[in-house]
């Protein structure tokens, strides 16, 4: 699992929302009734009209379902109602083509500025947001 370089790893699973530091970033998971966690995202103030997804992750015996898709449109629509975004930022490694595939169909485009030869950083305005729901 790659949660960025706040968290180490290995750690311990009783460490996990401390170091997700859950209590201060708005946090979700993606349930279905009593079945264990779907997914799970994050979101953060990258700057003060920007906010940014991380930390999206899909149980890997649901991934090809949709669900990864599913967790952003539901961050950015609880993002962009709860703060004063104009837009949306988020990583993701470059090899990752479905993760990559599944933010552009959601409207994000690739910025190399920030970008590195390992991770992707995207970019999406506030409107690709608001249509999603």
């Amino acid at each position: 699992m790659w949660a960025g370089s706040d968290v180490p790893y290995p750690f311990l699973p009783a460490e996990l929302a401390l170091l997700l530091d859950v209590e201060r970033r708005p946090s979700f998971c993606l349930v279905n009734q009593d079945d264990p966690p779907l997914g799970f995202g994050q979101y953060g103030m990258r700057t003060s009209t920007i906010v940014h997804l991380s930390r999206i992750i899909v149980s890997p015996k649901e991934r090809w379902k949709g669900l990864g898709q599913l967790m952003c449109k539901m961050l950015l629509e609880k993002a962009f109602a709860e703060t004063h975004a104009v837009a949306a930022s988020l990583r993701v490694y470059r090899e990752n083509e479905v993760a990559l595939a599944a933010y552009k169909k959601l409207g994000f485009q690739p910025v190399e500025d920030g970008s590195d030869a390992e991770v992707l950083f995207m970019v999406a305005e506030k409107h690709f947001g608001q249509a999603l729901g």
